[in-house]
């Protein structure tokens, strides 16, 4: 039994025609045949009931395998880029990728479940949108509408000002670091959005308050007999190890080590 077989080819990165990066190998009669790169057409005839077919492409460097037993009629072409073709679908952004393709969208939007079409997101969902009356949401934003009579200071909500465009309220954060009578930080002060924490030097740790800072006596906290220290003497941010007889500092220079 023969087997028929009629192959329409046409891949986009051929090499020039010179089959050196996608390509289709026809396996038959004990033998792979020749590449075939560029718009051909293939009709050949097998004396082997399977026909295997490899398909090369450099995209990512690896070999997919189809088998017809029989008569086949099929078709193998590269990539078709759907974002170029039109036929994606994609609301906005579409990213085309060998084989397939992905849709994408700006950061004020979402992707639905769809995985095509993007939804804006809804500002004045969530705490009003910081707005303290009424939060109107438009494409890639929203706008805060207060009563005539009222100041711009008050327009917000507590936590919240108006933007330099004066049509919406965003979050304001205080830097309690730049003021120590706010943040009594002793050492060290970490900023936050509307808040902050305090941290200490090397040698230091934080007092049960958060705020102050108190020394790490290392001499009763680090320093054991195998250290070999003879004294070890603490002050504020660091200690000293006496070395015993014998012994000499080690790399760190706070513990000792035999010199033997």
């Amino acid at each position: 039994m023969e087997t028929s077989l009629t192959i329409l080819v046409s891949l986009e990165n051929s090499g020039g025609g010179l089959c050196t990066k996608d390509y289709v190998r026809i396996h038959s009669n004990g033998a792979w045949g020749n590449k075939y790169c560029s718009d051909s057409r293939i009709e050949e005839k097998f004396r082997d009931t399977v026909v295997m077919i490899k398909y090369h492409t450099d995209h990512f460097n690896t070999f997919s395998y189809e088998v017809f037993t029989g008569i086949s009629i099929t078709t193998i072409t590269g990539d078709i880029n759907e974002c170029s073709e039109g036929i994606d679908g994609c609301s906005h952004t579409c990213t085309n990728t060998f084989g397939s393709f992905f849709c994408s969208c700006p950061e004020w939007m979402y992707l639905s479940c769809d995985r095509k079409t993007c939804i804006d997101i809804n500002e004045c969902a969530s705490d009003n949108g910081g707005c303290k009356y009424s939060c109107t949401n438009i494409a890639g934003s929203h706008t805060c509408t207060c009563p005539s009579d009222d100041d711009d200071d008050d327009c917000c909500s507590d936590g919240y000002t108006l933007n330099s465009h004066g049509t919406n309220c965003i979050p304001v954060d205080v830097n309690e670091c730049l003021n120590t009578s706010l943040s009594q930080c002793s050492q060290f002060c970490v900023n936050e959005l509307n808040s902050y924490h305090c941290l200490c030097k090397r040698g230091f740790k934080l007092s049960s308050d958060g705020k102050n800072c108190s020394d790490v006596n290392e001499c009763l906290e680090f320093i054991r007999p195998e250290h070999h220290c003879a004294t070890c003497v603490n002050f504020d941010g660091d200690f000293l190890c006496l070395c015993a007889d014998g012994y000499t500092y080690g790399p760190d220079l706070h513990t000792c080590v035999g010199n033997f």
